[in-house]
């Protein structure tokens, strides 16, 4: 699974991809050494979206890939120890955790489908502390717990925990 293409020289430039051609696009890859969790998770979401929204079962049928994809990898971690560095040394999008993404998956995969083995999967990765799930984190593209949270209880105390904190 391709996460991201580029590195920290496409800040530098204020321009589309496909016009920035004296830089070489590095391209990033999941692996058993880095399988990027949150990267395939969140990707499966938005694809669920895609066909919640849209009836389009083409996303459903690979997001359902993708969180199988994510599954198998028994070691889950995030893609932040992958050199996505910028110029200054810094992770260009670090991430801090994967449960919220993998979280957010199950949760809507649980929604277009009805298969409980995706409550399953939210239930535990919720509760698994290495995934660092926290629904009092600032809602961003950084952490989706409590948004997750949301979609897999249907109850909005966990949003209403994360607007009081950002508060």
């Amino acid at each position: 699974f391709v996460y991201q293409v580029g590195d920290g020289d496409d800040h530098n430039t204020w321009s589309s991809p496909e016009s920035q051609t004296t830089l070489d696009r590095i391209a990033y890859v999941t692996s058993s050494d880095n399988p990027a969790t949150d990267q395939v998770s969140i990707s499966a979401a938005a694809l669920t979206l895609d066909y919640l929204n849209f009836g389009d079962k083409a996303s459903l049928d690979y997001a359902k890939k993708l969180f199988d994809y994510a599954k198998s990898f028994n070691n889950k971690k995030c893609c932040n120890n992958n050199a996505l560095i910028d110029n200054n040394g810094q992770f260009m999008y670090n991430s801090t955790s994967w449960a919220d993404d993998y979280c957010m998956a199950a949760a809507l995969l649980y929604k277009a489908t009805n298969d409980a083995g995706y409550m399953t999967e939210f239930n535990s990765a919720k509760s698994n502390a290495d995934g660092k799930f926290n629904i009092y984190a600032w809602l961003s593209w950084d952490d989706v717990s409590a948004l997750a949270d949301y979609y897999g209880t249907n109850n909005a105390d966990s949003l209403l925990a994360c607007a009081n904190n950002m508060n």
